[in-house]
């Protein structure tokens, strides 16, 4: 069914610090996920930021029937639940995950807590706002790891996040807060692999996990370390051996872990696995990156699908919701063309 759809997309600074605006999207990417959805029959609206959504939404509700944001917001901890919110606000249809699953899901501490009332494996940890808090907080054995609490894509982690002695732990989690002026997430550190699950779908179906070439050093995954990496690159390494076992138990977990926080369409989840291969949940993303060197992207062509045929399998569920009979969100109007490639600018 051909759309009239509006792609809403936060763009990267030119020179700007990469860790500052690592979830932003670069150029390229925005192009070719326009290009493929065009290859697919649809027209696109291209809508830079939440804010020039937010500002010609009375436009767009006339204009689009559906809404593909990868917009990530800005200002607010719920900053990536900005543009659906809106949508719902409207009654406009939109790919991907509700509010309150994005929002969520950006808050590791919270998703924590209700993997860890779900059952499911993740690294023990503390959450701390003041670096008074250390003192008083109870924290897993070392070695550990500290990350912000409501950032994604990597940012405030580095091969310095990983500490071995209460020193380096008081350094790097007064840095952090500094740095980021949010609360710190401390867990323990899960030396091994890691592994990475994509799903797709509505409900969720768990594709093939795909491990994380790491550093033999740190064993943190390679798109962490080459960020931070200061010396000649390493020597990565694929230290898991992925048996049908280990893949199914990493699929099954992912699924239930994506499934926790209401996720559906696209979500990506993250594990570690330890020495005795049991996985661990680290953090699930409903709005993951689709570049061309993304997990999705590099998957897709393994599977023979193609960019346009995962863009594709993105949109099928959502298109389904909104012109299944009785469902909320009904097309209101018959497709047509227009709308050109129009870029609105926040």
């Amino acid at each position: 069914m051909p759309c009239r759809i509006a792609l809403v997309y936060d763009l990267q600074p030119p020179h700007a610090p990469a860790d500052h605006w690592a979830e932003w999207d670069r150029p390229e990417t925005v192009a070719a996920i326009a290009q493929g959805l065009s290859r697919l029959g649809h027209t696109v609206c291209r809508v830079e930021s939440a804010h020039a959504f937010r500002r010609q939404l009375e436009t767009l509700q006339r204009t689009v029937d559906l809404v593909f944001s990868l917009a990530e917001g800005r200002h607010s901890r719920t900053r990536e639940a900005q543009v659906p919110t809106l949508c719902e606000f409207v009654g406009l249809p939109y790919v991907g995950s509700t509010p309150p699953t994005l929002a969520l899901a950006l808050d590791k501490w919270m998703t924590k807590r209700l993997w860890q009332a779900e059952g499911l494996p993740t690294p023990p940890g503390a959450c701390v706002a003041r670096l008074e808090a250390l003192d008083s907080v109870r924290l897993p054995p070392l070695p550990l790891i500290v990350k912000p609490r409501y950032e994604g894509s990597g940012m405030g982690v580095d091969v310095d996040a990983v500490v071995h002695d209460a020193a380096h732990l008081r350094r790097r989690v007064a840095w952090t807060l500094t740095t980021y002026d949010e609360p710190v997430l401390v867990e323990a550190f899960i030396r091994g692999g890691e592994v990475t699950v994509c799903l797709l779908g509505d409900p969720l179906e768990a594709l093939p996990p795909v491990q994380r070439h790491v550093d033999p050093t740190t064993t943190l995954s390679c798109h962490i370390v080459h960020q931070s990496w200061r010396a000649p690159a390493p020597q990565w390494q694929l230290p898991l051996t992925m048996t049908p076992t280990l893949e199914q138990r990493c699929r099954d977990l992912a699924l239930r872990a994506a499934q926790a926080l209401a996720c559906r369409d696209v979500a990506r989840v993250d594990l570690r696995v330890d020495a005795t291969g049991r996985p661990w949940l680290l953090e699930v993303n409903p709005l993951p990156a689709l570049d061309s060197e993304s997990t999705f992207a590099l998957l897709a062509d393994t599977l023979g699908w193609g960019f346009p045929g995962l863009l594709q399998r993105i949109l099928e569920p959502a298109i389904k919701r909104f012109t299944v009979s009785g469902n909320l969100f009904q097309p209101s109007r018959h497709f047509s063309t227009g709308c050109q490639q129009n870029i609105l600018h926040y």
